[in-house]
């Protein structure tokens, strides 16, 4: 038997599942007597609610606030432009540029940015990768490689190498206690 989660159950209350979807929930109601308190209680619920709110749909407008929906007919247009009062608006609405003309801008920016992150990410991957690179990742992390691995395993923090590509800042150990460790990269000298 097919499960019924919470929002089919609140759409089979409701009304709103389809009729295939609708006979499922309705078989599975016969079925299971769990499932038709549920829905019973649901719709205990939601007599309530229409009992309580229903008769304030049915109330009129009032009149200060049907009067926030009236155009001036002197101001009618002068703010946006219109000629036809019919079309116009109040005087504290500002008009919004139709939809038709918007469709006629130029939609390049998101393909344009789209196109520099894949670029950015192939960039970062074939650095990340290549054989000359300072930093690999494994197992989730970025781990040295080359001469800043070299840097790293060798130099200490308290006694710097005077010349050195590499300065050791902070060294500690993680969670899972690996050793880690900060570093300075000094001038443009590659660490590879």
């Amino acid at each position: 038997m097919n499960r019924i989660d919470e929002h089919e159950l609140q759409a089979y209350v409701d009304g709103e599942l389809a009729p295939e979807d609708r006979a499922r929930v309705a078989a599975a109601v016969v079925a299971d007597p769990a499932l038709r308190q549920r829905i019973e209680r649901e719709q205990r619920l939601r007599a309530q609610l229409r009992g309580a709110f229903d008769p304030v749909l049915e109330e009129p407008v009032p009149a200060r606030l049907a009067a926030l929906l009236q155009v001036p007919h002197a101001s009618a247009g002068t703010m946006t432009g219109h000629r036809d009062p019919a079309a116009a608006t109040a005087d504290n609405v500002v008009a919004l540029t139709p939809r038709a003309a918007r469709s006629k801008r130029p939609m390049w920016h998101a393909p344009t940015y789209a196109l520099a992150a894949s670029l950015a990410v192939l960039a970062a991957s074939l650095w990340l990768r290549a054989d000359t690179a300072t930093v690999q990742m494994q197992q989730g992390g970025l781990v040295a490689r080359g001469a800043l691995a070299e840097g790293l395993d060798r130099a200490l923090a308290s006694a710097p190498s005077p010349g050195a590509n590499v300065t050791v800042g902070l060294s500690f150990r993680d969670a899972s206690g690996g050793i880690c460790r900060s570093f300075v990269q000094h001038g443009d000298a590659p660490l590879t």
